[in-house]
């Protein structure tokens, strides 16, 4: 599963998933938004699709990356463990640093390059995304 922030981002971001193999079965957009409660929210529904791994990628100009970390971290721990899925988080731009360390310290891989992240994303979901 595939969850970005813009219709841009998202196409561009299945299309890259794409090129390394992988065939996400549902995308969310959260559009513009990084408030917590949200993104809880958006993950949670995501986790209904019971996706082999979700990659998030998130481009922050006016989206804080920090606040769109929490919601995720939250998120994940609202998910029952027999539900968990592997997780990759790509976040750039607006309180990226901030966002970094949120995710890392809830155990969640964080890679800042696009294809090196789309590339985790894939082999975590076994070619699927």
């Amino acid at each position: 599963g595939v969850i970005a922030n813009g219709a841009g981002l998202t196409m561009a971001t299945l299309d890259v998933l794409s090129e390394f193999g992988g065939r996400p079965g549902v995308f969310l957009d959260l559009g513009g938004t990084d408030d917590p409660k949200k993104v809880t929210e958006a993950f949670l529904l995501m986790a209904q699709a019971k996706p082999r791994a979700v990659f998030l990628n998130i481009f922050g100009g006016v989206t804080r990356c920090d606040t769109v970390a929490k919601g995720l971290v939250e998120a994940m721990r609202q998910v029952p463990e027999s539900d968990r899925f592997p997780l990759v988080a790509r976040i750039r731009g607006n309180n990226e640093t901030e966002g970094i360390e949120i995710l890392r310290a809830a155990g969640i891989t964080s890679i800042p390059q696009l294809r090196e992240s789309a590339q985790a994303a894939v082999a975590a979901a076994g070619g699927r995304a």
